[in-house]
């Protein structure tokens, strides 16, 4: 029996543009999941589809446009809402420790490394108590 689907109309099709898109290994995405790689392996070769519930799940963890992920329209991410919520007070606090953290290393970062690691910090640290030390982390990692 012939199928007349386009293999890029497939839901399969799109897990792995996903996958690519958001640089994971089918292990790391399945991980995030909770499901098998052999799980996603049958998704992206269409031996399986995801449940309802596996795809609630994709389009929460990786902001995932649901009418993309199910139909294939539109784009594949969604804008994301959190970016539009500025915390002017975290921000500050993240450059106050960044030029401590510079300070303790005897180190000057170059502009473009620094936006880049108060972008970072901004991003993943939210929850981090101890500014100084996870910057001065990052700090030793840039090469700063």
């Amino acid at each position: 029996m012939e199928n007349n689907t386009s293999k890029q109309e497939t839901i399969g099709f799109r897990l792995k543009e996903l996958i690519k898109a958001i640089g994971y290994s089918q292990r790391q995405f399945a991980k995030e999941l909770g499901v098998s790689p052999t799980t996603i392996s049958d998704y992206i070769s269409g031996r399986a589809n995801p449940s309802p519930k596996v795809i609630k799940a994709i389009e929460e963890k990786f902001n995932v446009n649901p009418e993309w992920l199910r139909e294939g329209k539109g784009e594949m991410f969604l804008p994301k809402e959190d970016e539009t919520e500025f915390n002017e007070e975290l921000l500050k606090n993240i450059i106050i420790g960044l030029e401590n953290a510079e300070r303790k290393l005897d180190k000057k970062l170059k502009p473009e490394i620094k936006a880049k690691l108060i972008i970072y910090a901004y991003r993943h640290f939210k929850n981090k108590k101890d500014w100084d030390k996870a910057l001065m982390e990052l700090i030793e990692i840039a090469g700063g």
